[in-house]
This record gives structure tokens, C-alpha cells and sequence, in this order.
């Protein structure tokens, strides 16, 4: 169903803005924008923008992040649209020692909290190759909170360095980063040319 495929994207290694296109599977179409920007104080934000149609039903979602110049998470917002269906909302705010959850399901309200974990929590590969510099190998190990979940997971991330990957059917050399499940292969300027995530396949337009 195409609300198993995509609940919550991870926008990686983007500056600017990105037009990516769905390639697989051949019953999925549509398009996502990933646009990124970095203040001059270091926050990084984060939003895309997907419209999907998978036999004949359409799903759209709208995401933002934004995290401190350190990493931390300060705050994140999920829309959600399944065809006919009501919107769900989630927001969540990031403080010390508490996350605070808000849904908004079919006009229904609910709010709820969410422990900060006492590991790590800097979100510090959203920042590679955007700014920071990865040696091939890097590898953390931290926890990203999911929109999907509403709660924290715990998520190794590891850039690979440069591999060869087929972007439009044509070889090309692309940065190979792995973000939990996300599979994403960037170019020198750290835009990707392919994205790999819940089971789906995006390429750039």
C-alpha cells in the first residue's frame, strides 16, 4: 500500500534545491523537491516536498527539519495526505530533556512527550559534504527521531566514499553515504543523483 512505502523521508546531503523523480517500483509515480538551506549561525533546515500515485491513489507529504549548527535536533513537522483520506500532522519540539509530540489526526489532537536519550542525538551526517568532510569508513552511531514512530531510533549512518552507481542508466562516480535504511549517492557538491529509501527509488530529474 502507499502508505507502507513512504511514511517520513530523510532529506541527506543537500544544499539548495533538488528535483528527484520516483524509477522503482514500476506501480509507484511522482516526484519529491528537497530544498536545504545553512544560516550564517550554522542551523541547518530541511523540507521536502513528495506527491505520489500508486494505482490511481495519491499520496502527499510535506517534511521540515531543523537541527543547531552542532547537530541537535531543534524541531521537525510532518504532513501527511493518503487520497480522499483527512491530513495527519506531527510536530515535534526538541528541548533538554523532553521532546514534545503533537498529532493532529482527522481534527483530533493529541500531545505527548518523549524522553531525550541519553546517547547521542547530533544528527551530524545531515551535515556531510554540505559542510563537514567525511573520511570514506566515517561511521556514528546516534539516535534520529522518527516521524513514522513518533519515537527515537537508533541509527548508524556511514559514508562510504566514492563509488560507481547508474544514474539514468549511465555510469557516474557519486559519494555513497547509508543513513539507517536510506541509501543515498550525492555528487561533489553533496546533491543527490540517486535515492534509496523505504522501498523506493529516486533519481535526479
Amino acid at each position: 500500500m502507499i502508505t507502507a512505502a513512504l511514511c517520513s523521508v530523510l532529506v541527506t546531503g543537500v544544499l539548495g534545491q533538488v528535483k528527484m523523480k520516483v524509477i522503482s517500483p514500476a506501480s509507484f509515480s511522482g516526484t519529491m523537491v528537497m530544498t536545504a538551506t545553512l544560516a550564517k549561525d550554522g542551523t541547518l533546515t530541511q523540507k521536502a516536498d513528495v506527491n505520489l500515485m500508486q494505482d490511481g491513489v495519491t499520496m502527499t507529504l510535506k517534511q521540515t527539519a531543523v537541527f543547531a549548527k552542532d547537530g541537535r535536533p531543534v524541531s521537525k513537522s510532518l504532513e501527511t495526505k493518503v487520497g480522499e483520506g483527512p491530513i495527519q500532522k506531527i510536530g515535534v519540539t526538541f528541548g533538554k530533556t523532553k521532546a514534545l509530540l503533537v498529532v493532529v489526526n482527522d481534527g483530533v489532537t493529541r500531545k505527548g512527550e518523549r524522553l531525550i536519550p541519553e546517547e547521542s542525538i547530533l544528527a551530524t551526517p545531515d551535515f556531510w559534504l554540505i559542510r563537514d568532510k567525511p573520511k570514506a569508513g566515517t561511521k556514528i552511531t546516534y539516535h534520529r527521531f522518527d516521524m513514522a514512530r513518533q519515537d527515537w531510533s537508533k541509527t548508524v549512518a556511514v559514508y562510504h566514499g566514492l563509488v560507481k552507481v547508474e544514474i539514468g542508466g549511465k555510469q557516474s562516480n557519486a559519494h555513497y553515504t547509508q543513513i539507517g535504511d536510506t541509501k543515498a549517492y550525492s555528487d561533489k557538491n553533496g546533491d543527490p543523483l540517486r535515492l534509496e529509501q523505504q522501498g523506493l527509488v529516486f533519481e535526479r530529474v
